[in-house]
């Protein structure tokens, strides 16, 4: 499994600082469409939700409260992730209350091959997805 942290789609400026927000609404289906894509070309006969898990969530802890621990709340986004288990309505309610009330906290994509002769391909389209914040510009 990987994790990746999304790149900003809104940035705000104010007169003393740069804010970089997240939003993922659509980058589950966007990436879902590229992967799609991909397995046209190369005439993979499957569907994305067929060959891997992919959702979004906040940083674990970003999540904590007083019912569940950090171990826990991994794997309820494991089994979230792998569709054993329906997003808990108090991770919907703290991901809308982050978008809500525009607080810069990071989310990232999380995708998991089901087979293991797919696990590369998941790794290179984190490979894509990601480039860390601070990567010097001449090596882009």
């Amino acid at each position: 499994m990987f994790k990746i942290t999304f790149h900003s789609v809104i940035d705000l400026i104010t007169n003393s600082s740069t804010e970089i927000f997240t939003n993922y609404k659509n980058s589950i289906s966007t990436c879902k469409e590229m992967i799609g894509e991909i397995f046209k070309i190369f005439e993979i006969d499957k569907t994305v939700d067929e060959v891997f898990y992919i959702n979004v969530f906040l940083n674990i802890g970003d999540y904590e409260n007083k019912k569940y621990t950090l171990e826990e709340i991994y794997q309820i986004i494991q089994d979230v992730l792998e569709g054993k288990l329906k997003k808990p309505d108090w991770m919907i309610e703290r991901e809308q209350e982050v978008f809500t009330y525009i607080e810069p906290i990071d989310t990232y994509f999380y995708i998991k091959a089901k087979e293991e002769k797919y696990e590369m391909l998941a790794k290179k389209i984190e490979k894509f997805l990601y480039s860390p914040i601070d990567t010097p510009f001449e090596n882009r």
